[in-house]
């Protein structure tokens, strides 16, 4: 599901964004008045842009709820999903409220672009407030969040391999290996964060730069919609041939709270 929403949010960032410094829809805007249209796109980008930061979020927790309920971590997860999958759906619309009225608008692009670069833009938004502020309080909770459940998830692990069999869960060499390829892909995922944030600050900072910025900001869906699926193909077990089978091996189950030691 949050593969299928980046490339979503990829697909809605091209159409607002690149294509149309491309110059190749130009004259297509400038002879045809597609206010509603051109809305619809970009409150769709952005729609989908605030829904997508969430899913690493929500992935790192779903790790946290394994490991320290490895008994009844299914009934703790349905629970989970019932809660956080509407309010997942729902919160970008209060990132995104105020451009419901807006109209939508192409406007030209300055150097380095040429001359008939265009970006989709808006106006007439409720109180003339701007998507910048929002982006940004969303990116820095959600890598935020992400970063510290990581962290937790990190030190329960080393916590768990410390204290020995007592508290150890002993699993296959491939399972400790797809854990480990969950969490690079889940840093993978953080770093289109970081980038799009830096693009932000540099933006908000020197509004001069704007044309540039757009040179760079797209590598940062780039990063999210190519970098992470590559990552978890690349190191995740199940996509590489077993050449021979291991027969000693350790993996970890945390037991805590509600979940019991197993």
């Amino acid at each position: 599901m949050a593969h299928t929403v980046n490339l979503l949010s990829f697909f809605f960032d091209y159409l607002s964004n690149r294509f149309p410094a491309t110059g190749m829809m130009t004259s297509w805007c400038a002879s045809n008045n597609h206010p509603i249209l051109l809305i619809f796109i970009l409150t769709s980008h952005f729609y989908l842009d605030y829904l997508a930061m969430g899913f690493p979020f929500f992935m790192s927790v779903l790790r946290l709820i394994f490991m320290v309920y490895p008994n009844t971590h299914k009934q703790v997860i349905n629970k989970l999903l019932r809660i956080a999958l509407p309010c997942i759906a729902i919160y970008p619309i209060f990132n995104t409220f105020f451009m419901f009225p807006a109209t939508g608008e192409c406007r030209q692009l300055y150097p380095p672009y040429e001359f008939g670069a265009i970006f989709i833009h808006y106006y007439g938004e409720i109180a003339g407030l701007s998507n910048s502020p929002f982006l940004l309080a969303n990116i820095a909770f959600w890598m935020g969040s992400t970063i510290s459940i990581n962290l937790m998830v990190i030190f329960l692990v080393a916590q768990a391999r410390n204290r020995g069999s007592h508290h150890v869960q002993y699993k296959s060499r491939k399972s400790r290996r797809a854990e480990l390829s969950v969490t690079l892909t889940t840093f993978a995922m953080i770093l289109s964060f970081l980038m799009r944030g830096i693009c932000l600050i540099l933006f908000l900072t020197f509004p001069s730069l704007a044309s540039w910025l757009a040179i760079i900001r797209p590598l940062g869906s780039d990063a999210e919609v190519v970098v992470s699926p590559w990552v978890f193909y690349l190191t995740h077990p199940a996509f590489r041939r077993n050449k021979r089978q291991s027969t000693i091996t350790v993996g970890y189950s945390i037991s805590l709270g509600s979940g019991g030691r197993k």
